[in-house]
């Protein structure tokens, strides 16, 4: 049959019936469709034995669950109700595919075996059409490869970080202009998600490509035509979804001339999903690619540099990938159409995914008040210490709370619910929570997935997923990430192949996100400048969050207008605008202003709320045990601070365990007592940086001592003043004071010695407290600073006045405690001037207390300064040496602290202001501590004559070998009895009870002696400090645990020291706590353990071994209680209103005794 008669018989005849190949076919054709069909109703899925969920479309299949945009709950719930593994049945046409979230099976699909699990067809033809070329996102292989060996380093924390003054500038051009709005019309409803998304394309473009689409000028022609193509592109290509890989395929192979031409018949054909999809891609594609000619042909002329005018700087991301591809080697590089495709690909995939992120927090912001408010908090405290400077990438990224937040509203609402993969090759993947085989019932631990499978990764639905992130997995909890526990385990141990916390919003593997640094930074920086200024309240409008590629916001029975997030927008007043309102009102000098009623009737709210939470709200250490306070308004402050309730701290641990709970009263929170060694170790070394100094305490110092000293600071500031003192306290630095130290307390005996001797050498009752005082002034002074109070004479009027306000600083400050912080806070951030004029106040404000700490503060501070100026001049003038003729002969420690900040790094010396800070703090930390410690020891030595005469017959016997020469630092610590004696009464009366700290994040403490749980009965080993819990560490009764130190832990028994009486579980030799001096916790551990321990010993060793080979001390009928202070201090009982004081019986020691 040749070629006319084939065509003649595949005609139809004249009479409509068709040719015989005509039949031929259609009958092929009604055959090969029978067929299909059968194959399609009789075949076997090979994941039949897979539990998923039914479809509500048996011709589509999964298709049209997957994809129904008001069916999130598909995706969300996914894992719950049918495991990590899910099979997706198909319709009639396709096959099964598989919806997975298990951890373990999406590392072998993302990481392990990604070559295995391309891009689908579908998708890479997608960004291949859409963005005009190959990029990264269209590509698989070694190209994909190579595209992001040049494209991870421009996503880099270095170059990103350089992005924040750009960010910002935009983020405030979006808040002024915001403000204009609220300010022209009061309480109106402003759509939020408009805003975002002008400034989520400012972000991305300035940022992304270097260019300004003006997005913020409402009538931008630039603007609105891109945008709306940037906004039709993704839904009109999803209408073409399927014809998008021979699309894309066309355009790889064939001649331009004919793509163009093909290409433009979308315009003529009648196709409207066709037509619109080419229009917004004819819009968007000339303007990635004349930003990139006007760049390269500035970067062909003069490099990066000719750059620097353009909307970034040439900082974007786009210009240093240009230069990062025109430095690569020649195989490496992309061609110029490359890098347009990866230009339009960041600008489409970072636009809308931001936009929706920053409208979904602020919207999660309006349905939690106190969120909003906890942000603000964070921001503003952050704001104010760079006085309202910018915060740049690394300081948003230490706001813990703004970080928390990001986290669980990216994990929780990620903006891409899903991807897809297509298995290239059989592959078996493992599970980390294993499905059950609906057929067996047995568990499977690894699954078969076949080559040709749709595999689609399931982000949000591990995002929400129980196993990991606990029962509580669907709700919006930003204090997961400050340390609370997952259900399975805590934050830290959570694994995933997510490249962003753990969690699936960026992907992971070779194809995670690169831009998720450039997002985070975007969302961080809008909402550091949004949340200072604006309150953010909801509206009656209900929001609905439909699926498409990414997630969108409908207002309910408005879906027709289009995606919006409609908010009620105000302003946060300035502090003008507030002290203006608060004003009572002109007419009337009794009526409030506006603003005053309603900071009245706000102050009663809140005063009620707070009881109100204090009375409801349920402690996280109930099942812990603890004293009742005595106090139901103040709780456990009241006796915590008892000056006349010792037994409260030295029997804690023996009723209470080595934890116990502090009962807070209607304002506070439950604090935890803590005397346990291991959970000590924890706070003071393993862990010490998440248990800073409160802010109180911190304050105290930083104020009194008018600077930052090592008691006021931490972190690197406290680590790098730790670095230039710790030398300067060492063993050999502090033995050349020995001579120094003698003099000292040679004069205190020959004074003494002379007024009993005017008594006729009879026995002479003596205030032993204030000539102990005296000397320990002295000798903190001279060895500390190098100056002398002349302070054994007694009419010395510098002593007097000095040693006035160092007596009363610590009690008058005790009274302000709580607002010290803030006065610190503020002597860091105004200028001088206006500080010494607000401060001067102090003297004619009606406030005594204040006025005697300002007095106190301006007699110490100008000693410091005017020792350490003189000190300054003459070390100028001759270096150490010309010190010599001072008091302390150039020996003491400021001086040395001068000499080794003066031959310090640049970067590592302290400001002239730090070091008379450091001196300042030296004397008030040394003088009165030390000065109870000789106190305290003397006492005891009156209540036991024995020992005196023990200790008294050591010292002899050592100063007759150096006939009466003095001892020297080394031959004090050689004298046993005497360092047995100092070490017993350090433990046993440590001159500090205890001190506290503040937890900055929720932190697992180990227990040595577990406590049992005052609920269950159980034994605890290890417990959860909470994140802003007060700790206070019980220096006295970790001392005096009967646990440590045996049964007679509370009895003064120097022989324990000796190897006598072993403690009650161990030895001596195996206690083991923190504590920097023989297992005490007197001088505290870890870097805030006392640096002067060795310089106390040497001052107490020092004074012993003078007065006691002279003196013989006896008690009087006086009773002696020690009250609590900061330190513990001596009051006669009947007498307290006269001061501490602590009269002794001293007598001469005849010379043949």
């Amino acid at each position: 049959m040749n070629l006319l008669q084939i065509l003649q018989s595949s005609l139809p005849a004249a009479d409509g019936s068709l040719g015989t190949l005509a039949k031929a076919v259609l009958i092929g054709l009604i055959i090969v469709v029978i067929t299909e069909m059968f194959k399609l109703l009789t075949k076997r899925s090979p994941y039949e034995n897979i539990a998923g969920p039914e479809p509500s479309s048996r011709m589509l299949g999964y298709l049209r669950d997957m994809h129904d945009p008001d069916n999130l709950d598909f995706h969300f719930k996914m894992t719950e109700r049918y495991g990590h593994v899910a099979r997706l049945k198909a319709g009639l046409f396709g096959s099964d595919a598989l919806y997975i979230s298990d951890p373990l099976a999406l590392h072998s699909v993302l990481v392990k075996d990604q070559y295995s699990f391309p891009e689908s067809h579908e998708f890479a033809g997608l960004f291949g059409v859409i963005h005009h070329g190959d990029q990264l996102a269209s590509v698989s292989g070694e190209e994909h490869k190579k595209q992001r060996k040049l494209m991870n380093p421009v996503f880099t924390a270095a170059h990103v970080s350089r992005l924040c003054p750009l960010f910002h500038r935009i983020a405030t051009e979006l808040r002024d202009r915001l403000k204009a709005d609220v300010e022209s019309n009061p309480g109106a409803t402003l759509d939020i998600l408009d805003h975002l998304t002008r400034t989520a394309l400012e972000l991305i473009s300035q940022g992304g490509i270097g260019h300004t689409f003006n997005s913020f000028d409402k009538k931008s022609k630039e603007f609105l035509e891109f945008h709306d193509a940037m906004k039709d592109v993704l839904p009109s290509a999803s209408k073409l979804f399927f014809i998008l890989p021979f699309l894309e395929s066309w355009r790889k192979k064939e001649p331009v001339w004919l793509r163009r031409f093909v290409a433009n018949l979308a315009y003529v054909i009648p196709f409207p999903a066709l037509r619109r999809f080419k229009e917004s891609v004819d819009i968007m594609h000339p303007v990635c690619a004349n930003v990139f000619y006007a760049k390269k042909e500035l970067f062909d002329e003069g490099g990066i540099a000719s750059l620097a005018n353009t909307a970034s700087g040439g900082r974007d991301l786009t210009t240093l990938l240009m230069q990062a591809n025109s430095e690569a080697d020649e195989e490496d590089r992309m061609p110029d159409e490359t890098v347009i495709a990866n230009m339009s690909s960041i600008v489409l995939g970072g636009q809308e995914t931001t936009s929706g992120a920053m409208s979904r927090l602020l919207d999660l912001m309006t349905l939690d008040r106190d969120l909003q408010e906890w942000l603000r908090e964070e921001i503003n405290e952050a704001l104010a210490q760079k006085n309202g400077e910018p915060l740049d990438f690394y300081e948003l990224n230490a706001l813990p709370r703004l970080d928390a937040t990001c986290r669980e509203a990216l994990r929780l609402f990620a903006p891409v619910t899903f991807v897809w993969r297509q298995t290239s090759k059989d592959v078996v993947v493992p599970l980390q929570y294993p499905i059950t085989d609906v057929k067996t019932g047995k568990e499977m631990r690894e699954i078969l997935i076949h080559e040709g499978t749709t595999v689609y990764v399931g982000m949000a639905a591990l995002n929400r997923s129980t196993a990991l992130w606990g029962p509580d997995a669907a709700e919006f909890k930003p204090q997961r990430w400050i340390g609370h526990h997952a259900h399975e385990s805590t934050i830290q141990q959570i694994k995933t192949p997510g490249i962003f916390s753990n969690i699936m919003t960026f992907l992971g593997g070779g194809r995670g996100c690169p831009g998720m640094k450039f997002a985070l930074l975007e969302i961080k920086t809008v909402m550091s400048v949004l949340l200072p200024t604006f309150r953010f309240a909801r509206t009656d409008a209900i929001v609905d969050w439909r699926l498409g590629l990414t997630l969108s916001p409908y207002v309910r029975g408005k879906e027709s207008e289009g995606p919006q997030v409609p908010m009620k927008v105000s302003l946060i007043m300035g502090l003008s605008q507030m002290f203006h309102l608060s004003l009572p009102l002109a007419h009337d000098s009794v009526t409030l202003g506006p603003l005053a009623k309603a900071a009245l009737i706000g102050t009663i709210i809140v005063l009620i709320t707070e009881v109100f939470k204090a009375l409801t709200t349920r402690s996280p250490y109930e099942h812990i045990a603890g004293p009742k306070p005595s106090s139901s308004i103040l709780g456990y402050l009241k006796d915590v601070h008892d000056t006349d309730n010792l037994d409260f701290h030295f029997t804690m641990t023996e009723r209470y365990g080595h934890v116990a709970r502090l009962k807070a009263g209607l304002i506070g929170s439950d604090g935890l007592y803590i005397s346990d060694p291991l959970a000590l170790h924890s706070i003071l070394v393993k862990d010490q940086y998440n248990f800073l100094e409160s802010k109180e305490f911190s304050g105290l110092f930083g104020v009194v001592h008018q600077g930052d000293n090592l008691a006021s600071v931490s972190g690197e500031e406290h680590k790098r003043q730790r670095k230039l003192l710790n030398p300067v306290f060492t063993a050999a630095h502090v033995s050349k004071l020995s001579p120094l130290f003698h003099r000292i307390a040679t004069e205190l005996r020959d004074r003494l010695k002379t007024e009993v001797a005017s008594h006729s050498g009879a026995t002479t009752t003596v205030d032993m407290l204030d000539r102990l005082t005296r000397t320990a002034l002295e000798l903190i002074s001279q060895g500390g600073i190098g100056h002398t109070f002349n302070s054994l004479e007694k009419n010395s009027k510098e002593f007097h006045d000095f040693h006035s306000a160092l007596k009363d600083v610590l009690p008058i400050a005790g009274k302000l405690f709580f607002i010290l912080p803030f006065l610190e806070s503020w002597r860091n951030s105004e200028p001088v001037w206006l500080r010494r004029a607000i401060a001067n106040l102090s003297y004619v404000l009606p406030w005594p207390t204040l006025r005697r700490f300002k007095e106190t503060i301006d007699i110490m501070h100008p000693v410091y300064e005017k020792v350490f100026n003189a000190k300054k001049k003459l070390f100028d003038e001759g270096g150490i040496a010309a010190l010599a003729n001072t008091a302390s002969g150039g020996r003491d420690l400021s001086t040395l602290l001068m000499q080794a900040n003066r031959e310090a790094d640049e970067e590592d010396r302290m400001p002239d202001e730090t070091v008379i800070s450091n001196m300042s703090s030296i004397v008030l930390g040394g003088q009165e501590t030390t000065s109870g410690a000789l106190s305290r020891l003397l006492e005891v030595l009156t209540l036991r004559p024995d020992l005196q005469e023990w200790l008294r017959e050591e010292i002899n016997e050592a100063l007759a070998k150096k006939n009466g020469e003095p001892l020297d630092f080394y031959e004090l610590n050689a004298l046993s009895r005497l360092d047995i004696m100092c070490r017993e009464i350090l433990r046993l009366y440590a001159p500090v009870t205890f001190v506290w700290r503040q937890t900055n994040e929720d932190t697992v403490v180990p227990l040595q002696y577990p406590i049992t749980d005052a609920k269950t009965g159980k034994k605890i080993r290890e417990i959860m400090i909470h994140e802003g819990t007060s700790v206070y560490v019980g220096i006295t009764a970790l001392n005096r645990s009967t646990a440590l130190w045996g049964p007679d832990a509370a009895e003064f028994k120097p022989e324990r020291w000796m190897g006598h009486q072993p403690a009650h579980e161990s030895t001596m030799e195996q206690i083991k706590t923190p504590g920097i001096f023989s297992n005490t916790m007197t001088f505290l551990g870890g870097g805030r353990g006392c640096p002067g321990m060795k310089f106390a010993l040497l001052e107490i060793k020092t004074v012993m071994s003078v007065l006691l080979p002279t003196f013989r001390f006896e008690r009087t009928d006086a009773i002696v209680d020690w009250r609590m202070g900061i330190t513990l201090s001596p009051y006669v009982r009947g007498k307290e209103a006269e001061g501490p004081q602590i009269p002794m019986k001293v007598s001469l020691i005849k010379e043949k005794e």
